[in-house]
């Protein structure tokens, strides 16, 4: 539970964070449609007049939200890659394990996320946020494909093979997510680990040996 702020900036940072999470928790709840000023504002334990002071309307409150949730995951995979040891391939596995959800703490958020998804096939707003939160999240497992390139002496294309990951990643995510095939965390995180491991094996080839990954 958050401490009641005192300053002014900091009574408007409170006010602002809390509808935010009420409105993921809606959001989670009932569905984007049904998330309406009056039950966000009911779950933040605000008056109905508040929103109406940080956020223009629902839509940039929906957005907002979207934006927090994507913000935390950046800033939870950059912090979980960080931490990694060894090689840059075990960056690499500590990012799959950092985007795949591990138990029933985050469904809410996963549900949430799944409802803004949707949206945002048909909200340019949202699209954007997608695209400038990717585009961070590519970056980072580009630098470490290309890292962990030169450090096992093979040749690759660094982009090629962080849109592969962070795809398979997303497509399993989905999985858990929904339950639809019985897929756990721990099998999906083994089974894309195994998988950079054939692309960056341990012991490259002698012909691969000494040679660098292309700049990109």
């Amino acid at each position: 539970m958050r401490e009641r702020p005192e300053t002014q900036p900091e009574i408007n940072r409170f006010r602002r964070e809390t509808l935010i999470d009420a409105t993921i928790q809606i959001v989670a709840k009932h569905g984007i449609e049904n998330a309406t000023f009056a039950k966000i504002c009911e779950a933040a334990g605000v008056s109905r007049g508040l929103p109406g002071h940080y956020f223009r309307d629902k839509d940039d409150l929906i957005c907002q939200a979207y934006q927090h949730l994507l913000d935390i995951h950046v800033a939870h995979t950059a912090a979980a890659m960080q931490a990694a040891k060894g090689k840059s391939s075990e960056r690499l596995k500590a990012f799959v394990q950092s985007c795949l959800p591990s138990d029933g703490n985050t469904r809410h958020y996963r549900t949430a996320y799944l409802a803004f998804w949707t949206l945002s096939m048909a909200n340019k707003k949202m699209v954007k946020i997608t695209n400038d939160s990717y585009r961070v999240l590519y970056e980072s497992v580009t630098e470490a494909f290309r890292d962990a390139a030169e450090e096992a002496g093979v040749e690759l294309d660094p982009r090629e093979e962080a849109v592969a990951l962070i795809g398979m990643i997303d497509g399993l995510w989905l999985d858990i997510s929904i339950g639809a095939s019985g897929i756990t965390q721990k099998s999906a995180v083994d089974t894309i680990s195994k998988q950079i491991d054939r692309i960056l094996p341990s012991r490259a080839p002698a012909a691969a040996r000494g040679k660098r990954a292309p700049a990109r």
